[in-house]
């Protein structure tokens, strides 16, 4: 295959100035730009969570301001949290061919977050894997993170049965369905 060069443009703000740059890149693919939070689609672990029939559809940043995790479909207060906790599950939804994951991540203030979904069969253990990125600011937040996996039944051999956040067992939960 032939190498094509070509140019891509980003515009951001520097300041109060918007600004352009461009890229020059060989071959190039749209989906390899990385925006935001957003969803490592052809990531190895994402893309053997999908062959086994879980395909993480979207995660969207939720709440999680004023020391306080709030429910993201009812708004009601579940948990007040001091200044720092580990990564947790503070919600789990779904159905048979649906799951919604709510957590919290504790990260650098300004970050986004790349995530990706891994399968621990043996465990029948979905890990939800967040990686943050970005500014390098020295304060740390609180982020919410609402994973948005797809379940193709005729594509699961194995069940999986719980769910983690950044494989940390102590955010180990029963998924209720």
């Amino acid at each position: 295959m032939c190498a094509q060069q070509r140019q891509v443009h980003v515009s951001y703000m520097a300041g109060s100035e918007m600004r352009t740059d461009t890229l020059y890149v060989n071959d190039f693919d749209p989906e390899h730009i990385l925006i935001g939070t957003t969803v490592l689609f052809g990531s190895g672990r994402n893309q053997v969570a999908g062959n086994h029939g879980y395909w993480l559809q979207s995660v969207s940043l939720t709440p999680c301001t004023g020391g306080v995790i709030l429910d993201s479909v009812s708004g009601l207060l579940v948990e007040e949290i001091g200044d720092w906790r580990p990564d947790k599950i503070v919600g789990i939804h779904g159905t048979d061919s649906t799951l919604t994951v709510d957590a919290t991540v504790y990260s650098t203030c300004g970050h986004d977050f790349l995530c990706e979904v891994e399968l621990l069969l043996e465990d029948s253990i979905i890990n939800l894997i967040s990686t943050g990125y970005g500014s390098s600011s020295i304060c740390g937040c609180c982020f919410g993170l609402r994973y948005e996996v797809d379940i193709i039944k005729e594509m699961v051999q194995v069940p999986m049965h719980y769910v983690m956040i950044n494989n940390d067992r102590h955010s180990l939960r029963k998924i209720p369905f």
